[in-house]
């Protein structure tokens, strides 16, 4: 302690000063740094950048520097960007962990608004370079997420299958466009790309074949493959009807038909029955694949044991 008190006796006025500085400096270091923390706490950092970057940008009304990184509540907003003598942009967007870059383009609207983009090309092209990164990153993630993207879109001279979105930052929607006679086939090419995915939890959409269990008759019926057979009777194909497998109070087999004019095996069609007293009841009606969009409320079970058969 004698040792401290001599050292602290020796210290100029200026060393105390610079010491008394310092320490100042670092109680307020670290008291910037707690309350930067609590602010930024449960927020997304965001980039934000428009050209021309004298836009002005606004998330629900309340006004974001452009050109700039900020840390943003997650949610949805309505995002406003606008700028004299140029096409303003309004829409909604949403802040998250996948959603973290607002980036963007106004189009001039006028001569002036060209004159000024000419002036300013730099941003322009400064923003486009960022776009193209996020994009590509963004397609990156997509695919990561959803491994099926990285096989489609697949197209062939009997049947395609692509795929788009009903919304942003929503599950991709599957389109298989195929006369009935090549589904099956289509169907095995999208198992074979989808193993490293959980298809059924896509919506997919078939265009091209023609759906002959659309209406079906009424059938009292205890034996499932007698109902089901009551429900469609043959017409002018004949209907080949497959063992099934009962998983609790469900059934689900296979419909095929055979085209006796071009001596043909058609799709397999996927059915779900639903005990109902001492009969059955159909599960919406049978689809080439069942997904728990096609089939809503049906167990995953019964879903993956159909789509097996």
């Amino acid at each position: 302690m004698k040792k401290q008190n001599t050292i602290k006796n020796n210290l100029t006025k200026g060393q105390k000063l610079t010491f008394l500085l310092l320490g100042l400096f670092v109680i307020i270091a670290i008291f910037y740094s707690v309350v930067t923390l609590i602010s930024r706490a449960g927020k997304i950092r965001t980039d934000i950048y428009f050209a021309p970057y004298s836009a002005e940008v606004t998330l629900n009304g309340t006004k974001i520097k452009n050109k700039s990184t900020s840390y943003i509540t997650p949610g949805n907003y309505e995002l406003e960007v606008k700028f004299d003598h140029f096409e303003s942009i309004k829409k909604q967007v949403t802040i998250d962990n996948d959603h973290n870059k607002l980036l963007g383009t106004l189009s001039a609207s006028d001569d002036e608004g060209k004159t000024y983009l000419e002036k300013h090309k730099m941003e322009f092209t400064e923003v486009e370079g960022r776009v193209g990164v996020y994009l590509n990153e963004e397609g990156l993630r997509t695919k990561e997420k959803y491994p099926i993207l990285n096989h489609l879109p697949f197209n062939s001279s009997l049947y395609s299958i692509s795929y788009d979105y009903e919304e942003e930052g929503s599950r991709p929607v599957i389109n298989i466009k195929s006369k009935d006679i090549y589904l099956d086939a289509a169907i095995n090419k999208l198992k074979t790309y989808g193993k490293d995915d959980d298809l059924t939890a896509y919506k997919i959409f078939f265009s091209g074949n023609n759906n002959p269990y659309l209406a079906p008759v009424a059938s009292t019926a205890s034996n499932p493959q007698v109902f089901i057979n009551e429900s469609y009777p043959s017409g002018e194909n004949s209907k080949l009807v497959s063992e099934g497998q009962e998983i609790g109070e469900y059934y689900v087999t296979t419909i095929q038909e055979y085209n006796f004019d071009q001596d043909l095996l058609l799709a397999h069609y996927r059915i779900v029955l639903k005990k109902q007293g001492n009969t059955w009841q159909i599960v919406e009606y049978p689809q080439p694949y069942l997904t728990t969009h096609n089939m809503p409320g049906v167990p995953k079970e019964v879903i993956i044991a159909g789509n097996q058969l």
